[in-house]
């Protein structure tokens, strides 16, 4: 296999990016750029320098459309919980399927790891702060227990050995395996959909938590921002969701801290 360099791979992330755009315009599905591919849109108007990787979000009813209706094609492929055994994530990825990607722990429980953008729906949540907090704890714990199956070597109170011993029971009985703990967080996420409240967040990863919290009011009317030379949506209280995730989000952050977090090889296949 011949290793994918950083300037390709970003311009492998962007053109999963133009295939989804295209499809999302053409069905009428909703989606915005998110977090730090909003965060480069807004401050480089592109790619973190240091970033290597795309995240969109969509409302949850245009998410269950997306998963539907996505199309066969000969290089882009939809893994998603329920759709892909063994998918260890509550949230779907758009991956490139001409392409391998190494992801140290995820790659030993999980065979099929791609270049990929992510795709996370935003759900409904309580309005009051005192309830979102109480239900991201929630997010938390089921969070953990999905790494519990995800992460081997990873364990918090437990000696690797007792817990592998644990995790293999669990799964042997059928008691839990990651698909079980993936369900149980991707309902869990869901737990407000016809709640009817006025605030959104991503719920399928506990990344920034409450942070993510924004009226529903925040996301519309769509609007527009230039990445990599081209326009993609964005919600319209921009200013607002960066803001609550990064603070100050147009000042550079110091030296040491522009580096990725994302710890990954990738190869063509």
């Amino acid at each position: 296999m011949t290793a994918i360099s950083d300037a390709e791979l970003k311009t492998v992330s962007f053109d999963i990016l133009l295939f989804v755009d295209e499809f999302c315009k053409q069905k009428g599905i909703c989606y915005f750029l998110c977090g730090g591919t909003m965060l480069g849109a807004f401050r480089h108007k592109g790619f973190i320098p240091w970033d290597d990787d795309i995240d969109i979000m969509m409302p949850r009813a245009d998410y269950d459309r997306f998963l539907c209706e996505f199309p066969a094609h000969d290089c882009y492929a939809l893994d998603a919980p329920g759709l892909t055994p063994g998918y260890p994530f509550a949230y779907a990825k758009v991956v490139d399927k001409r392409t391998v990607k190494y992801q140290g722990a995820v790659r030993e429980r999980f065979k099929n790891g791609y270049v990929d953008v992510d795709v996370f729906p935003i759900d409904n949540v309580p309005d009051s702060e005192e309830e979102q907090k109480r239900f991201f704890d929630s997010i938390k714990r089921i969070e953990d227990r999905r790494t519990f199956f995800l992460f081997p070597k990873r364990e918090k109170g437990l000696k690797p050995l007792a817990a592998r011993m644990v995790r293999a029971v669990l799964e042997w009985t059928g008691l839990m395996n990651i698909d079980k703990a993936v369900a149980a967080f991707c309902r869990l996420a869901r737990k407000y959909e016809s709640s009817g409240s006025g605030h959104w967040a991503i719920t399928s990863i506990h990344h920034y938590g409450i942070k993510e919290v924004n009226t529903a009011a925040d996301y519309f009317p769509v609007l527009e921002a230039e990445f990599e030379g081209r326009s993609f949506p964005v919600p319209s209280n921009y200013d607002t969701y960066l803001t609550r995730l990064y603070g100050d989000y147009m000042k550079m952050p110091p030296a040491d801290r522009q580096k990725t977090h994302h710890l990954f090889d990738a190869y063509w296949r």
